[in-house]
């Protein structure tokens, strides 16, 4: 996460057990966890490129972003300072 930030990039990773609470979302320019039960790299490429043809790349921002097979799910920070998941089907 150090040299994501120093490079003001996106974090991208297959680990699961993502402390939020340690990274607070909007602090970062974005994390994107892979969650698919099956970690097969031709899988992953997959649900990376429906992220990528979704049309809501922009949610990542500031935000953590969680791939599965089949849904994306961005939680983000709402006005209110809660945090608000938005899932969209893929």
């Amino acid at each position: 996460m150090e040299y994501a930030q120093a490079q003001k990039s996106i974090l991208v990773t297959v680990e699961g057990r993502l402390d939020e609470h340690r990274f607070t979302i909007c602090t970062h320019k974005g994390i994107i966890v892979f969650k698919a039960a099956k970690r097969h790299e031709s899988i992953q490429a997959q649900i990376f490129r429906n992220l990528m043809l979704s049309g809501k790349r922009r949610l990542c921002r500031h935000a953590v972003t969680y791939l599965k097979r089949g849904e994306i799910t961005f939680r983000r920070k709402g006005n209110d300072g809660l945090l608000q998941d938005t899932t969209i089907k893929i």
